[in-house]
């Protein structure tokens, strides 16, 4: 799983995914009110918020939930033709995770 090194910081992570589909899944996971998890599209200077979830109360979000990431409104329309789309994920707070498998964030 990933997290803030330092929680008084943001942590970035940079991947580039590849649009064979319209929509992904992925899992994040947040506690308490300032915590949040962001994902960005990024071309050059521009960025594009594509999903956003903070904290809910003072409990978690729940365990292994799913969440679909909607690719539909960038990069190339024809999925029959495969295009790289490079993403930011934002960690905000001590408590925001990205879960992973395999080496895999998106699914």
């Amino acid at each position: 799983m990933y997290t803030a090194a330092d929680p008084e910081k943001n942590a970035y992570i940079f991947l580039t995914v590849c649009k064979d589909r319209s929509q992904m899944i992925f899992y994040p996971r947040v506690s308490q009110p300032q915590s949040m998890v962001t994902v960005y599209s990024q071309d050059g200077q521009h960025k594009r918020k594509l999903f956003h979830i903070g904290a809910r109360g003072q409990g978690w979000t729940e365990v292994g939930m799913q969440y679909a990431l909607d690719l539909s409104c960038i990069g190339p329309g024809d999925l029959d033709k495969d295009a790289d789309i490079p993403l930011v994920v934002v960690l905000q707070g001590k408590w925001a995770q990205l879960w992973f498998k395999d080496d895999g964030v998106f699914f």
